[in-house]
Order: structure tokens, then sequence, then C-alpha cells
């Protein structure tokens, strides 16, 4: 059995295929609410996904909209360079995972978004939140002269679409695999050390 999900019909449609539903129900993953009513974890098992082809946008907020991804598409940040103290900024660009250029691909410790201080990559199309940690990896990695290519999950993932992350978080070993250099950062280096 297969469950069709479809949403925001009126904005950015999308179609998501979910398997087996009843044993994602008594897993946990699909709670049911109402009658006709549900809705499902982060860690759901997804068969296909797509959302109508829309440009990136910004919200209210400021915030980037990310554009939908096709089936064998993945996010890339080419990371504008800067002295330390410039803003952080770039642009998305989607590319295919079977032919997608050099980039190099980031592991960092996620930590978390600090209420007091707020970090973000500033885009043609809005800022995008980040971490503390992201921040400063950032910063440490972009040049001076040319644009970095990078893949960070933070950035080239839409966080707010569970959908879009479900299909993503699959290909991060092709992702991994296809980076001319796969970078672990592990953090700022501590006084002492």
């Amino acid at each position: 059995m297969i469950l069709a999900f479809v949403a925001n019909i009126d904005a950015e449609p999308s179609v998501a295929l979910f398997p087996n539903p009843l044993q994602q129900h008594l897993d946990g993953v699909l709670t049911l609410q109402q009658r006709y009513h549900g809705r499902f974890s982060e860690n759901a098992s997804v068969l296909y996904a797509i959302t109508a082809d829309a440009p990136h946008d910004v919200d209210r907020t400021g915030t980037l909209r990310y554009r939908a991804l096709k089936p064998d598409e993945i996010r890339v940040l080419e990371l504008s360079p800067g002295k330390w103290d410039d803003p952080i900024a770039g642009e998305i660009t989607h590319v295919s995972i079977n032919n997608p250029g050099e980039y190099r691909a980031i592991s960092y410790v996620w930590g978390s978004l600090l209420p007091d201080k707020k970090f973000h990559v500033d885009t043609p199309g809005g800022k995008i939140e980040i971490t503390a940690s992201l921040e400063a990896a950032l910063r440490v990695l972009r040049g001076k002269g040319g644009i970095l290519r990078l893949w960070a999950d933070a950035v080239c993932i839409n966080q707010q679409d569970l959908l879009e992350k479900g299909l993503q978080i699959r290909k991060m070993s092709d992702i991994f695999s296809k980076a001319e250099r796969v970078v672990a950062w592990l953090g700022e280096e501590e006084k002492g050390d």
C-alpha cells in the first residue's frame, strides 16, 4: 500500500509517496490526528517527492524561500570571497547529482541556534539562518579571491521541508563521495590547544 500526500495546491504544489503507511503508523512515524488528518515525523520513508518548479523567493522576514529540487538535483552554495569580518554571502545553485561539477562537502557539529545572536548567509534570494558552528567554518573556508562551491546540509537542504530532507538525506553518501574534498569541522580551536 502507498499513501499519496498532496500539499500546497494553491502556492507551490507538492506530491510525495509514502510506502506502507500502516507500518509507519505502527513505528510511530505517522501519527493520526483526526479523521483524514495525519503528520509524518522527519524520519519517514519517502518513495518519491516532487514540488512545482518555482524560483527562489524571499518571504516577509527576508528569509530565502527555496526553489524546489528536481529528483536528480542537489543545491550547492557558491560562497563569495571575503575578509574575516565581511558578511558571509553567496548564491544557491541547483546542480545534477550525476554531474555536479567541483564542490567541497562539509561535515560539522551542528550545535544550536543561539537565541541572542543570529548568524546567516546572505543570498540574492534572502537570508539563510545558520548555526554559530557553521558560521565559523564558512569564515575559515572562504577565500579572499574566488568563489568556493560548497555543500553544507543546513544551507543546501530546505530544513523546513520534511519531504525534501528525507530525500536529500538518502543522497548524502552520493553527495559526499562526489565532492572533490570533504572537510570535517570540529569547531574553533580552544585557547591553550
